[in-house]
């Protein structure tokens, strides 16, 4: 495990500000520490190398070098106790890309993105595990998949219809519009696009909560989703009858 670490020059990324307290070139012994015997040892490692507290998923230039061993680990143990809590610190990390409008950021933000790319194949199989939170935080970082947009489309599409957790289907659902709304490899509301809006509203409209086709109706709703006339009835209706309960108000 970790091969490599030591052959990284921490101290060339400066000071770290990922937790409080943190030196550089400690890094690597929190890294290895991920594999420590004692349960609140791991869970101390995990909050000092993808930020602590509130600082959980904020970028550092020592990012894209921390996270291939993070993804090390999911994929070589794939029973790891805190495996919901390593996704879900790289799942925040999207909040803090492309924060800064400088250039410096600009490009750790993308080192960071190629560096959780990596791992989809891990995510992919994630949105199985038998942990709620290991597979919502999945569902999180596989709607920001924009490399490997149709297959996680796909991926996404075919969990939702076995997915047994209320909140993990919030998260498929939103996160499948938003995929198909933020990739530039697919034409917005057409094509492969629409195909999948279309399987997704068949399976709503038939097998979907009231405040599943809520979020479904809101999310194309608010991008201004006119491309299928049966969609687009669909959501006049459920929109008309969210007013009516008081599940539409919060969006307008």
């Amino acid at each position: 495990m970790f091969e490599g670490l030591d052959d990284i020059k921490w101290e060339d990324f400066g000071d770290t500000h990922i937790a409080v307290g943190m030196k550089t070139h400690e890094i690597p012994g929190f890294i290895r520490d991920m594999l420590h015997d004692d349960h609140e040892e791991r869970e101390w490692a995990i909050a000092y190398i993808l930020g602590e507290g509130q600082h959980l998923g904020m970028l550092d230039k020592a990012t894209p070098a921390i996270i291939p061993f993070v993804l090390e680990v999911l994929e070589k143990q794939p029973d790891y106790t805190q495996r919901g809590y390593l996704v879900f610190g790289l799942s925040l990390m999207f909040d803090h890309m492309f924060g800064y409008e400088n250039f410096d950021y600009l490009r750790l933000s993308i080192a960071t993105y190629e560096a959780i790319t990596a791992g989809y194949n891990i995510y992919k199989r994630l949105l199985n595990d038998s942990e709620q939170w290991t597979r919502l935080h999945s569902a999180e970082i596989m709607c920001r998949m924009q490399d490997h947009t149709l297959d996680a489309l796909s991926a996404l599409t075919t969990r939702l219809t076995v997915e047994p957790d209320e909140e993990v289907r919030h998260a498929i659902v939103k996160g499948i519009i938003k995929l198909i709304y933020d990739a530039s490899g697919i034409y917005l509301w057409s094509g492969d696009g629409l195909a999948v809006v279309q399987k997704v509203y068949a399976y709503l409209k038939d097998s979907g909560t009231f405040t599943e086709k809520v979020i479904f109706s809101w999310e194309l709703d608010s991008r201004h989703f006119s491309h299928d006339k049966d969609i687009q009835a669909f959501i006049e209706r459920i929109k008309a009858r969210a007013k009516l309960t008081g599940q539409w108000h919060e969006h307008d």
